[in-house]
Order: structure tokens, then C-alpha cells, then sequence
């Protein structure tokens, strides 16, 4: 009976811990890989929202980290002129281009052994890709104009992903984090021809808050 009892106890000792939740947060993103995007595209607002998954070795302070999210990245421009009958220019519109992706990073975790845990956050991600659009800006009686360009783009997207952090328990299974991760695109997402060569990659830098929970309680040894 001693004996299945220890057996029990290494068992429960030797468990990993594995968290599930969700994160969201806004994104700073952009576009970049060929002269005249870096020219004339600028940074604009993305988000990042989804689930989250966590597995940690024990007694290690590496774990394995995971998302599933639904995230939005893209650029800004002002090179779209309106020009009268004179040939004059009238006006500047604010125009955009959209990337929706499902996003799915896998990441080494390394994370301090205290109440307030850092961490750190290491590893690659793949997207694939929802729609992409094009926004031209309105400007006086010229409304809106949205282009669906979905066609015109490869359906992957992918690259590194490294991000630092914060956790910190609130109940007793539960956990809240704080978290700026950066997504570097390497992958060249458009399929239209370029006269001046280069890619089209993204990239978006994401503040990230979560809540986790953890699925089984840590063996206490008595």
C-alpha cells in the first residue's frame, strides 16, 4: 500500500501544469520589404485576439506557449491624390490596406519561479489568411471605396515571434498576464509582380492582456 502511495505521489509530482485562456490586445502594425511601401505606408492600429494554451514542464522554469488568434494587421498611406478637371490637385485620402489572419505562433516560454513572473517568450508563427482590402479614403462628396484584393495575396503568412511579460496569480486557479510581442513576417505575402523587385511582409508589435486558468492544481508534497 506504501508503495502505491509513492508511486501516486511521483506521478502527481511529475505532471505538467497546463493553462487555457484568452488574450486580446491592440497591435501597432505595418507593412515592409520593397522601397516604395517603406515610402509611402505608415504605420496604422491592429489587434490580436483569441485563445491561449500553456504547458509547463515540472519543477522547469521552460514551458510550451500557444494562441489561436484572430488578428488584424495592414498599413496606412496618403498617396492617393484627387485632382480636378485642371489637373489640380484637390485633396488627399487616408487609405488603408487590411490583413485579416487566423494566427497561430508556437513559442518557448522561460519564466522566473516567483509570485510576479517574468517571462520571456520565443519562437515562429504561421497566419493564414481570411481577406485582404483595400480602403480608399473619403474625401468631400467621394465616398469610401472598398476593394477586396484577397486574390492578389499568397494565403500564408509567417515568420518569427518574440515577446516579454508579466504574470501575476489573481484566485486560486486563476492568472493574469501583460505581454508586448513582436510578430516579424519573413514570408513574401503578395503574388502581384513588382517592377522594382522586393516582398510585401508584415509586421505588428501587439500589447497583449490575458487571464488564464490552470486545469490541474500543483502536487503539494505533504
Amino acid at each position: 500500500m506504501m508503495l502505491m502511495v509513492h508511486l501516486s505521489s511521483n506521478a502527481q509530482v511529475k505532471r505538467p501544469q497546463i493553462k487555457i485562456g484568452i488574450e486580446a490586445g491592440p497591435g501597432l502594425t505595418h507593412l515592409r520589404g520593397n522601397d516604395y511601401i517603406e515610402a509611402n505606408y505608415m504605420n496604422t492600429i491592429g489587434y490580436a485576439a483569441g485563445l491561449s494554451l500553456q504547458i509547463r514542464a515540472p519543477k522547469s522554469i521552460f514551458s510550451f506557449k500557444s494562441n489561436i488568434f484572430y488578428e488584424r494587421k495592414g498599413a496606412m498611406s496618403d498617396d492617393l491624390f484627387f485632382v480636378n478637371s485642371s489637373g489640380n490637385v484637390t485633396g488627399v485620402s487616408h487609405n488603408k490596406i487590411t490583413l485579416t489572419y487566423i494566427t497561430i505562433p508556437a513559442m518557448l516560454r522561460i519564466n522566473t519561479n516567483t509570485k510576479l513572473s517574468f517571462f520571456i517568450n520565443v519562437g515562429g508563427f504561421v497566419g493564414f489568411l481570411l481577406k485582404e482590402e483595400d480602403i480608399i479614403g473619403a474625401k468631400d462628396t467621394v465616398p469610401e471605396i472598398k476593394i477586396n484584393n484577397t486574390a492578389n495575396d499568397n494565403k500564408l503568412d509567417g515568420g518569427f515571434c518574440v515577446g516579454a511579460g508579466f504574470t501575476i496569480p489573481l484566485l486560486d486557479k486563476f492568472t493574469a498576464s501583460l505581454e508586448i510581442r513582436d510578430n516579424i513576417g519573413v514570408y513574401d505575402i503578395n503574388n502581384t509582380p513588382r517592377t522594382k523587385g522586393g516582398t510585401v511582409q508584415t509586421n505588428s508589435l501587439n500589447f497583449l492582456v490575458g487571464f488564464s486558468y490552470l486545469l490541474e492544481r500543483k502536487y503539494k508534497r505533504r
